[in-house]
């Protein structure tokens, strides 16, 4: 699942509506959120799926393919 699909996938589940994710995320309008994950051109930018995973009580977590599956949260 890329990170457009996950972000309205997240929406869905919580039952935001777009508007809502600007307002919690820090966003102007509902506009952008709209722009985002609608563009098709680029991946979004790690901020803003951080921003966007922050808003809707979410962590964004990398773990170590090596054996010692080490992870990090990343924050804002």
């Amino acid at each position: 699942m890329d990170e457009r699909k996950l972000i309205k996938y997240l929406l869905k589940e919580i039952g935001w509506p777009q508007e809502r994710l600007a307002k919690e995320a820090g966003f102007a309008r509902q506009s952008n959120i709209t722009g985002m994950l609608n563009n098709n051109k680029g991946g979004m930018r790690v901020a803003n799926l951080i921003a966007f995973a922050e808003a809707m009580d979410c962590e964004v977590v990398i773990r170590s393919k090596l054996k010692d599956r080490e992870e990090w949260v990343v924050e804002l």
